[in-house]
């Protein structure tokens, strides 16, 4: 949806223009984000289309390496001094995605409108994150595009390595599960029901590994199986979506033996980074902290950053408020203490982020060394369970023949 918004800004000027976004309420946060003073703002109505109401377009997401890209290449081109509108013409012809040519025209025709890039770039919606944002504004006012969109690149091509590390680490314990799940159902729909048709006319007790399978097999019990299944799994996504159910889901990820180091670890890692990135660029603690509680991965570590945050407000110091809470372990205290110390707490910030990358190599490393004979394990139970119930019955024949 697009709005009209009437505003003044702190000098008393007024402004207006349109914004597109989700909600109203959206809007009245991105304007109150901006220092404006809202006077009036509305819905524009959409024109309808010929035989049939309008259509809400399609909401546009770009992957997170189309995002790195368009900004490795925007800072490449602007620092090499072009002028911004050709830096756009030059990304929208070369854009491989849909949502970002038509976002670089979007934003030329914005831009020629008079607006900053950040406004423009606030205008489209959710298709750019909260943290490029606030850090173009940030590099308006210091005049560093160029380096601030490199080192946002930077961040999101840092992104881009960390989910293709957790997505190698979980890709092939998911594929040898998947396997064991379809070799298992196979046996029980084809192999077991045509080796006990061969024992049919004789009469002998089955035994109860292979009455459950059988019952396994059998539609009734598949659809009640099925039934179960669903109900539990709707009450837990209900349960997820609650402010309590997803702080328990994620305190009991972080008790896990050996996935807790691995999410702890990323979530660290992220964090010192994003947090180091803002500051560099000039953008205060406390909206900093703010930004980086978006990317946050666990709802744990998000309920302490908004406690750090309200402590900061009050006037307490950084590393003080992280010593007093569990989350955070004390080398990121420490070394944070002393970045406050010695007034360069974003260069310590980014020492302990790499530190927490190497240690979250290490952990996807155990955890893939642990996981392979412990998968070898639980695929050979679960095939050897499935054979032992098709020679029980066996078994039993041969000991009443003999």
């Amino acid at each position: 949806m697009r709005v009209r918004y009437q505003a003044y800004t702190a000098a008393g000027e007024p402004v207006q223009g349109d914004l597109a976004v989700e909600t109203v309420r959206e809007a009245v946060t991105q304007l109150h984000n901006q220092g404006l003073f809202i006077v009036n703002i509305e819905e524009v109505p959409m024109p309808a289309q010929f035989g049939s109401l309008a259509r809400r377009p399609p909401r546009r997401s770009v992957p997170l390496k189309g995002l790195a890209i368009f900004l490795r290449q925007f800072s490449s081109l602007f620092s090499a001094g072009l002028p911004l509108l050709s830096c756009l013409t030059i990304l929208e012809q070369e854009s491989t995605y849909p949502a970002l040519r038509d976002a670089c025209r979007s934003l030329r025709e914005e831009i020629t409108r008079g607006r900053s890039l950040s406004q423009a770039l606030r205008s489209q919606g959710r298709l750019f994150p909260a943290l490029l944002i606030y850090m173009t504004e940030a590099a308006e006012a210091t005049g560093n595009l160029d380096k601030v969109f490199s080192r946002l690149a930077a961040n999101y091509e840092r992104e881009v390595r960390l989910r293709e590390k957790l997505w190698s680490a979980a890709a092939y314990p998911l594929f040898v599960l998947c396997l064991a799940a379809v070799v298992s159902v196979l046996m029980v729909r084809l192999v077991l029901p045509q080796f006990l048709s061969l024992l049919g006319d004789i009469q002998v007790a089955l035994p109860a590994p292979t009455r459950l399978l059988l019952a396994l097999g059998r539609p009734r019990e598949q659809l009640w199986l099925a039934l179960v299944i669903g109900v539990l799994a709707a009450a837990n996504y209900i349960l997820l979506r609650t402010r309590r159910g997803a702080r328990f889901r994620d305190r009991q990820i972080l008790k896990l033996p050996l996935i807790g180091p691995v999410v702890a670890r990323a979530h660290l890692a992220r964090f010192c980074h994003s947090l180091s990135l803002c500051l560099r660029s000039g953008i205060p603690l406390i909206s900093a902290l703010d930004l980086v509680k978006q990317t946050a991965l666990n709802r744990v570590f998000v309920d302490e950053l908004e406690r750090v945050q309200a402590g900061i407000q009050r006037g307490a110091g950084l590393a003080e408020l992280m010593a007093s809470s569990r989350a955070f372990p004390k080398l990121l205290v420490q070394m944070v203490r002393v970045g406050e110390e010695a007034g360069n707490l974003e260069e310590m910030l980014e020492q302990v982020a790499e530190f927490y990358e190497r240690e979250l190599d290490y952990s996807l490393a155990m955890l893939s060394a642990v996981s392979e004979p412990a998968l070898i394990l639980l695929v050979g139970g679960v095939v050897g369970f499935i054979v032992l119930s098709i020679m029980l019955p066996l078994l039993s024949v041969l000991g009443t023949v003999a």
